[in-house]
């Protein structure tokens, strides 16, 4: 063999997948198992991002502890207090009957309509 040939051997796509990321064994298998470990948390960031963009994109209505759906997610005037928001979609879902508590307990636990700072989220059960 002359200097200047390199000998070129690949793991096959088994071998890949049998080796123990828990206890490598070997210099190669521990840079291997750091690679995919990099590639897997650079995956899981890329889906969340993907589910942020869907998020944002989806149309949020507000609604009352009557249940009603009053429009987008804004307050509508001083009078009508904290609005309590969900997607569209989910709002529909839950019905007039989870819309109207999942409203009321938005006023329970933030009931003074002209607090200022940090909005005070509430599950929607």
């Amino acid at each position: 063999m002359r200097a200047h040939e390199f000998v070129v051997e690949k793991w096959s796509n088994k071998y890949k997948k049998n080796i123990n990321c828990s206890s490598p064994k070997g210099f190669s298998q521990k840079a291997h198992c750091a690679g995919r470990k990099k590639n897997e948390s650079l995956e899981e960031v890329e889906a969340i991002a993907e589910d942020l963009r869907k998020w944002f994109k989806q149309k949020w209505v507000r609604f009352g502890p009557d249940g009603k759906i009053r429009g987008d997610c804004a307050r509508g005037s001083e009078k009508e207090g904290k609005p309590k928001c969900l997607p569209q979609a989910k709002a529909h879902a839950i019905g007039k009957k989870g819309r109207a508590t999942a409203a009321a307990r938005k006023r329970r636990e933030d009931p003074n309509a002209n607090r200022s700072g940090k909005a005070i989220n509430v599950k929607t059960k």
